[in-house]
């Protein structure tokens, strides 16, 4: 591993500080995220059913990996959550025209990034991916598929519930209290 991170992480400078070693601790554990997602995107490129999204995926982990080179870990970690965070955006939205519920599985995933977020950026990182993720999941519940969810929420709610545009929402709310309390959570 010593030939990994020296030619990938070098270091510019002394390690005297905590904050210098924690940097370079931070841009190490990057790198070996970036690898695992690389050969993972790259190998499944031929088998995603969303080929476009695939193929730009490896591309901006490069990026990221080039930014992580030259010691820009922020930008380095925001390239790369975003585009993990748009690859995983495009499956979910993808798959749930196969089958709505399928989504509720998939938005489990997205609560890894703010975490991940956490371990590699400072506390507005976790922030942001949580803005976006919530974002993300009331555009798709209240604007791209507030039919489908309401028939799967008329038939799974419990008695004395209302179903419907009320109930729609009452789920939208309490899905983003979890998730923003989650972040929370991994943020502190």
């Amino acid at each position: 591993t010593d030939w990994w991170f020296s030619t990938l992480v070098p270091e510019h400078g002394p390690l005297t500080t905590i904050d210098a070693r924690e940097h370079i601790r931070k841009r190490r554990l990057l790198s070996i995220i970036l690898l695992i997602n690389i050969v993972q995107s790259a190998l499944s490129i031929s088998s995603e059913a969303n080929r476009i999204v695939s193929c730009v995926l490896p591309i901006f982990l490069l990026v990221a990996f080039w930014l992580n080179k030259q010691g820009h870990l922020k930008s380095a970690s925001l390239c790369f959550l975003l585009s993990v965070f748009l690859s995983m955006a495009m499956d979910i939205v993808s798959q749930s025209f196969l089958l709505t519920i399928f989504c509720f599985s998939m938005w489990s995933l997205l609560l890894i990034l703010p975490v991940m977020a956490g371990l590699l950026l400072p506390t507005w990182g976790p922030l942001l991916i949580t803005a976006i993720n919530m974002l993300f999941m009331s555009w798709f519940t209240l604007v791209e598929f507030p039919s489908q969810i309401t028939l799967l929420l008329k038939n799974y709610y419990l008695a004395g519930q209302v179903p419907g545009p009320q109930g729609l929402l009452i789920f939208t709310l309490m899905i983003l209290l979890v998730v923003g309390g989650f972040s929370a959570l991994s943020t502190f």
